[in-house]
Formats: C-alpha cells, sequence, structure tokens
C-alpha cells in the first residue's frame, strides 16, 4: 500500500494512472491509504471525471433519450435520426408497438465517449465495465457505453456502433420479457446468435427495408470457404466475433426469402415460448436444404458486394423543415391513397419536435389467413405511404418512418373469404413546435377519445375522489380469474348476476384483519360492498353449489397522483352466433385490448412510456335477437 500511496504523487490527477491506484486503495483497502488521515474513494472523483469526460447533456423525445458525451447537438442528429430508423424496422418486423409491460428503461441513456483512449482509460474506473468491445448495452441500468472513433481504430463507425447496441436496447424493451441472463430464454447462450445477428442485421435498416451490409459481406467474402452453417451460427457462443457476420446475414436471408421463419422467431422470442423456440431452431439447424439456401444467399451478396452500403441516415435539416404543424401533415397524409383517414397530432417537442399519425389498413381477400402474404403487403403498403407523402413540398416527409401493429384476420360477411386489417403508424420531424401547455387529463382524453376504440374513453385523475368499482359475478366470472388494481379508500361493490346463490369466501391468509370480512351467500341480484383501507393484495375465492370458481385479487396500494391519470373504457364485440365457442369472443376482447395500447402509445411514445390497461371486471354477455350474442367488458388504463 506504501507503494501504491506513493504513486498518487507521481501522476496527474484524475490521469488514468493516478485513478488506477485510487482503484487500488478503495477496492483492496477500503480506501484507505498509507498515510493515516488519508482516504481516497473512487466514489470522490467519479462525478468530477463524468463532468470532464461528458460536458454536454442532450435531451431527446421529451426525455426519452439522454446522451452524456463531449459531442456536439450538430454532430449527434445523424446518430439520432440512425436509430429512429432502426426501431421502425424493428416495429415492423416484430409487429410490437407498446413496450413489455413494466419494462423499467423508458428512458435511455447514451454515454458516448470522445475517443477511444478516453474509453479504455476510464470506462472500467467509473463502471467497472470492461473496454475489449466497441460498446456495450446494460439493459439493468438502461444505459450504453461507446465512443467516436477514427476509421484506424475500428472498422465500424459510431453510426453503425450506435445502431447495433440501440437494438439491444429495443429488443429488451419490446420483445423479450425480463433482464438479458435473468430469464429462462437466456439460458444455455440460447439467445447469443440471436441477439448479436439481430443487432447486426437491424444495424442497417432505412426508412423502406434493411439493407445488406457491406462491410459483413466482405468479410465473408474474406473467409473463403470457411463459412460458417447454420447449425454453427445457431450454436455460436461469446469467444470470437466471427459469427456476428455470418448471424447477421442469416437474419438478413430470413427476411429476405423466409419472413415466415423470422416472424415465428419473433413470436416466440416474445411470448417466451422456450420450448417452441428451441424446437425451431433444431428444425433449422438439420435442414440442409434451408443451409443451401443461405449459402446460395451469401454467394448472391458477394458478387454484387460491389453494390452493397453501409449504414447511413439521410434527413432534412431540422433548422430548416416546412411546417411545424402535424394538421398539416395530417392534410397531406389524407390525399395518399391508404392514410386517407390518417390522424396526426404533436409527438415531441424537446430538441427535435416530431408528429405521429396513425390510421387502419386492410388487406386483400383470401381464401385462407396467410399471415406472411398479409405481412409483406403492409409492408409495402407503408412504403406507398411513405413515398406518396414525400411526392409532396413538405420536406418532413423525408425523416418519416412507419410501422404497423399486430397483423389478425376477420371474416367478410355472407363469405367464406377473409381479409387482414392492422393498425399503421408513422412519425417523423417538425419544425421547432410550441406546445401550448394543456392539463394532463385533458390531453389524455384527446388522445384516447382520438382513436378506433378509445372514442367514448372516460378519463380522470385518481385522486379527485375515491371510486366505486362494481364486480359483476356471471357464469363467465367463474371460469376467468381477474385482478383489479384500486387506490386505498376505494369501494368494490360484488353483484351477483349468476342465476343462482354464490358464495363469497375470504382468504384469511391473505388478508389484513382491516379487510377481512365474512363469507356469506349472495343472491341472484344482490350486491356486497366493501372499502379498501389498507394496502394490500387480497384475494377471494367463489363458489356455486359447492363448486369453486376462478377467484378475484384485489390490489390496493397508494399511488403518486401528481401526474397520473387513469381512462375507463367499455369494448364490444361483434355479434355471433350463440353457438361459437367462448373463446372466439374473448380472443377478440384481448386484441382490441393490444389495439387500444398501442394506438394510444404510438400517439406519443415519449408521454407515455409508463403506460398499461388492464381488464379490470369478467366480460358480460349481451343477448342480441334469438341466436345471436356479444360480449362487453370494461378496462382500465393507467399513464403514470
Amino acid at each position: 500500500i506504501d507503494i501504491i500511496t506513493s504513486s498518487l504523487d507521481m501522476y496527474p490527477r484524475l490521469s488514468s494512472r493516478y485513478l488506477d491506484s485510487v482503484w487500488v486503495v478503495d477496492y483492496y483497502n477500503d480506501c484507505q491509504t498509507a498515510r493515516e488521515d488519508e482516504r481516497i474513494c473512487r466514489a470522490d472523483f467519479q462525478a468530477e471525471l463524468e463532468e470532464q469526460l461528458f460536458p454536454n447533456t442532450h435531451v431527446f423525445d421529451d426525455g426519452s433519450i439522454i446522451v452524456r458525451t463531449p459531442l456536439s447537438l450538430e454532430q449527434l442528429q445523424p446518430l439520432y435520426h440512425a436509430v429512429k430508423e432502426v426501431q421502425a424496422q424493428f416495429n415492423r418486423i416484430s409487429e410490437t408497438i407498446i413496450p413489455i409491460h413494466n419494462d423499467p428503461n423508458g428512458v435511455l441513456t447514451m454515454v458516448v465517449y470522445g475517443t477511444r483512449s478516453d474509453y479504455e482509460d476510464y470506462q472500467t474506473f467509473l463502471y467497472g465495465l470492461g473496454t475489449s468491445n466497441g460498446g456495450i448495452y446494460i439493459e439493468q441500468d438502461g444505459t450504453f457505453y461507446t465512443y467516436e472513433r477514427t476509421p484506424r481504430e475500428s472498422i465500424y463507425t459510431l453510426e453503425e456502433l450506435l445502431r447495433h447496441e440501440y437494438s439491444h436496447y429495443i429488443v429488451g424493451r419490446y420483445l423479450i420479457d425480463g433482464f438479458w441472463g435473468q430469464v429462462p430464454i437466456y439460458d444455455n447462450h440460447r439467445m447469443t446468435w440471436f441477439n448479436e445477428g439481430f443487432a447486426e442485421f437491424l444495424a442497417w435498416s432505412s426508412p423502406e427495408t434493411v439493407h445488406a451490409r457491406r462491410t459483413l459481406v466482405q468479410r465473408i467474402q474474406r473467409d473463403g470457404n470457411e463459412r460458417m452453417s447454420i447449425d454453427e451460427i445457431t450454436s455460436a457462443t461469446y469467444g470470437d466475433f466471427t459469427f456476428y457476420r455470418y448471424a447477421g446475414s442469416f437474419f438478413h436471408f430470413l427476411y429476405t426469402h423466409d419472413i415466415k421463419t423470422l416472424r415465428k422467431l419473433m413470436q416466440l422470442a416474445h411470448t417466451s415460448d422456450v420450448d417452441g423456440f428451441d424446437l425451431l431452431i433444431r428444425q433449422m439447424r438439420s435442414d440442409q436444404a434451408m443451409n443451401r439456401l443461405f449459402q446460395s444467399h451469401l454467394d448472391d451478396l458477394i458478387e454484387n458486394v460491389h453494390e452493397l452500403t453501409d449504414p447511413s441516415t439521410e434527413f432534412p435539416d431540422v433548422n430548416a423543415l416546412d411546417t411545424d404543424d402535424p394538421l398539416q401533415i395530417q392534410e397531406v397524409m389524407r390525399t395518399t391513397r391508404l392514410a386517407h383517414t390518417a390522424d396526426c397530432s404533436l409527438a415531441a417537442t424537446n430538441v427535435n419536435s416530431r408528429f405521429s399519425c396513425r390510421g387502419r389498413l386492410s388487406g386483400s381477400l383470401r381464401d385462407e389467413a396467410d399471415f406472411t402474404a398479409a405481412w409483406s403487403e403492409y409492408d409495402a403498403n407503408l412504403n406507398e405511404i411513405r413515398a406518396e407523402s414525400l411526392d409532396t413540398d413538405l420536406n418532413n416527409f423525408q425523416a418519416m418512418l412507419c410501422r404497423t401493429g399486430p397483423i389478425k384476420f376477420l371474416d367478410r360477411q355472407d363469405s367464406d373469404q377473409v381479409y387482414p386489417v392492422a393498425d399503421y403508424f408513422c412519425e417523423g420531424p417538425l419544425d421547432q413546435a410550441n406546445l401550448e401547455v394543456v392539463d394532463h387529463v385533458e390531453r389524455v382524453t384527446g388522445d384516447f377519445q382520438s382513436t378506433r376504440l378509445g372514442a367514448r374513453a372516460v378519463c380522470y385523475r385518481p385522486e379527485d375522489s375515491p371510486r366505486e368499482h362494481t364486480v359483476s359475478l356471471t357464469e363467465e366470472s367463474l371460469v376467468s380469474s381477474v385482478t383489479i388494481r384500486i387506490n386505498t379508500g376505494d369501494t368494490v361493490i360484488w353483484r351477483n348476476d349468476h342465476a343462482q346463490n354464490i358464495l363469497k369466501v375470504r382468504r384469511p391468509e391473505a388478508l389484513g384483519e382491516a379487510e377481512n370480512f365474512a363469507s356469506g351467500n349472495l343472491a341472484p341480484g344482490q350486491d356486497f360492498s366493501h372499502i379498501f383501507r389498507n394496502t394490500g393484495r387480497f384475494q377471494y375465492d367463489y363458489r356455486v353449489n359447492g363448486i369453486p370458481g376462478a377467484g378475484y385479487v384485489i390490489v390496493a396500494e397508494p399511488i403518486d397522483y401528481e401526474n397520473q391519470v387513469r381512462c375507463d373504457v367499455t369494448f364490444s364485440t361483434i355479434a355471433r352466433r350463440k353457438s361459437i365457442d367462448q373463446d372466439v369472443f374473448n380472443t377478440d376482447l384481448q386484441n382490441d385490448l393490444i389495439s387500444l395500447q398501442n394506438q394510444v402509445y404510438a400517439s406519443n411514445p415519449n408521454f407515455y412510456r409508463e403506460f398499461s390497461c388492464e381488464f379490470d371486471a369478467p366480460s358480460r354477455t349481451v343477448e342480441r335477437g334469438e341466436d345471436q350474442i356479444y360480449l362487453t367488458r370494461n378496462v382500465q388504463c393507467t399513464i403514470s
């Protein structure tokens, strides 16, 4: 420790060698130097060092993206627009719009060093992370780290690296539920090739498509006959970077020639279906015909490598955009063939103002549901909307990006044919907009009521007054468990809408004494109410003729209401014959729940980054005529 202490006097303060000595004293001697009254800890230097290395903090998307760096705003503009292109193509391929429920990374922090040497000298000291990489995303922190580089320092530009790391961020936020390495789907290196290959592939996203990258193809060309097979790619683990270029090119092969398999990979990952994912990978590994087609795809790319390019981003001068008015954008959008009913609004005002537009696409009639064909049709539709919008006098459309939500098929009435439908969403830049300050309830109400499914939404501040929540006990509620989230002080009313007596049963082990009430019968038409005055998770059972039904879980919690808004919406399915299976109606309701969340979230992803919707009561069956029924169900959405 004497030698380390003396070294502190040998090197300039905050130099890498000086800080190496600080790190040793901190880690190995609990901050105590050889001098009796001197303590030096890493934490003593962190804020000062960060201020020196990252003097600029740039905030985009109203706080959703924060960049700490010595780079200027002008230097960051291409990077900002680049990651927007990556996200748009990711959303198209995965058909995801709203983030994973309860994902904590609504704000992404990018730490961009000014030089490679600064990254190597200070990254480990500041954040405890290694530097044998071009950059790294840490999902648990919602932060990724990288550096500006010269062509001699890296074959990849900062833009390419940023596009790659941003892909990791959106996969974690929108596709895979759970932190990297902490949920079963990440076990046994299952997702290594997927994560890195998908990121390498998405890195050359453009507004219309995802391109093959020249740098990757050139490196594969230099590999000669030592190419990786699909089996080797999907079995790859971290150790060297060879598999990156092959995994990225394999995703490009699927995107170009087998979108059906690519969509299936996305769906299995999104639902965390580990068994299904493993089965598909085993099938691909043993599919020699697929491997031959993949190798042929590589041959074609190599033959045309001179025509390929590497990622670059084109966008209009953000200081010379033609309009700051989303209604002017809407007027132009409505002149196109497919977006003639588009609704547009302001989506961001901070630094780079943005608009968002949304509507619905209907596809061609088919004899059967073909999701692959529908996806290709909608991919072309989005590009058509963009192309027609570009053919106007507004330069804002040069950087407009579009995506769709989940595709579903509907039956054509009086026909055996079906047709696909999907919500579409477009966004792009606006001249610096002056946002009129609007009350949150008014703003949220307007956003909900501008959507297809939320036209009759009722929005309010939860703290306005204690609310009543009615639980309708029906035949359906006996087979479908429901969780209801309430504020402490709210009242829950149980009403028996069943034809028979229902016995309500509390579970004492799950209840505080203050929320206890006696078991008892509810006759048809009778109700029972209880005020929940305490925080907790309370579970209740119901029985009909001694047969237990599904229970209710009441989650009562105090909430910070300063900016919170809740909205209540009621869904109704279309009417169908009584003989139709109940699951068909429930699927319709579930699809509507997803669609509503997508429509509201996409109107302003920054404002709605802490946003969720849940059914707050079982469905109710309503008769229509003698032989038809439809279901209604209440939804509650919360915006924090």
